[in-house]
Parts: structure tokens; C-alpha cells; sequence
């Protein structure tokens, strides 16, 4: 019976030291990332100018796994046919202490494209990803002077309203460099 009554009484007095440090737990660590919530698609001016990007979602940010967790797709197309797509999970690691993601490509001609990194939320607002694509099959590897087996690259977001601005850099020879368009934009779409 003793035992019993020091537990009964441990949970008693414990209780309100378990509620203050719940009251004290931290804010979620995935919240500034939800500008990024929601599906983003090629301006309407760019459109006209490459009308084949007509509707296409080109990234889409979910909630999953309750607040915890975030799905990301990417290359998205409206209709049938589909360009190469991305699907990963976005997640904060209690371990590092960083907003981390994997996620892989396919189907179309990136097909089993592993990716990992991490997101990075800098003061003025600015959301950067940094992350790793690692190759599946030797013919699908850049050759040496590319990075062989693995490229690194780094996207740093702005969201302003309902557009979102985007660069796009590769590490290439010591440092970051403009890789494919440099740049684009993006505007607030509907969900897919």
C-alpha cells in the first residue's frame, strides 16, 4: 500500500512541474515555414511566353503527420502528362536541432534521385534549403567534373503576399554558383 500511496502522491506533487515545462516547451519549429503552406504555379505573364507551363504546380507545401511534419512535392503538371516529380517530408530533428528533409524523384527522367538536407530560417524572413542529390545509377551520375555521384545545391525563398521568389545556386568549385535559370518566381495556385 505505501508504494502505491508514494506514487499517488509523486503525481500530485509533480504535476505542476510537468505543467510549467509544458507551458514552457518551444514553439512548433516547422512555423516559419508556413508562408511556404500551399501550392505556387508559373506566373500568368510567364505563361504567355512558354504557354507548356500553363497550370503546372511546381512546388506544393502540405501539412502531414499533424504540425510535426510537412510533405513537399515539386514538378508538378497539370493533365496526364508529367515532368520528373520530387516528394519528400520535411521534419524537425529533436537530434541536430534543424529542419530537416529526404525525399526522392520519379517518375520521368530523374527517376530514383535520393535528395536530404535542411532548411534554414534567417531573421529577415528569408526560408534557405541546402541539400545533397545523390544518383541512382551510374548513367544517370554527372560525370566527375559535375560532382560525380552527388551534387549540392541551395534555394533561398522570399515570400512577399502571393508571390514567392526563388534562386537557385549549385556549390560548383568552391563556392555557389547560378545554376539553370538563376531565379524565378512563383504565385500562390490552387491546391491540387
Amino acid at each position: 500500500m505505501k508504494p502505491i500511496l508514494m506514487l499517488i502522491l509523486s503525481l500530485f506533487l509533480l504535476s505542476p512541474i510537468a505543467r510549467a515545462q509544458t507551458d514552457a516547451a518551444p514553439a512548433n519549429p516547422l512555423d516559419p515555414l508556413t508562408p511556404l503552406l500551399g501550392s505556387w504555379v508559373v506566373p500568368p505573364e510567364h505563361v504567355e511566353a512558354r504557354p507548356e507551363l500553363a497550370g503546372r504546380i511546381m512546388h506544393h507545401y502540405a501539412r502531414s503527420v499533424g504540425p510535426h511534419a510537412y510533405r513537399i512535392r515539386e514538378g508538378l503538371e497539370a493533365g496526364k502528362d508529367s515532368d520528373a516529380e520530387f516528394e519528400g517530408l520535411i521534419y524537425w530533428d529533436p537530434a541536430t536541432e534543424r529542419i530537416e528533409f529526404v525525399g526522392v524523384a520519379g517518375p520521368g527522367p530523374g527517376e530514383g534521385r535520393f535528395f536530404r538536407g535542411e532548411y534554414r530560417v534567417h531573421e529577415d524572413g528569408r526560408i534557405e534549403r541546402v541539400y545533397d542529390v545523390f544518383y541512382r545509377t551510374l548513367a544517370d551520375m554527372p560525370g566527375e567534373e559535375h560532382g560525380g555521384s552527388r551534387r549540392r545545391y541551395r534555394e533561398i525563398y522570399t515570400v512577399e503576399g502571393s508571390r514567392l521568389h526563388s534562386t537557385l545556386d549549385w556549390w560548383w568549385d568552391g563556392g555557389w554558383k547560378p545554376f539553370g535559370p538563376g531565379e524565378y518566381e512563383l504565385v500562390r495556385g490552387e491546391e491540387p
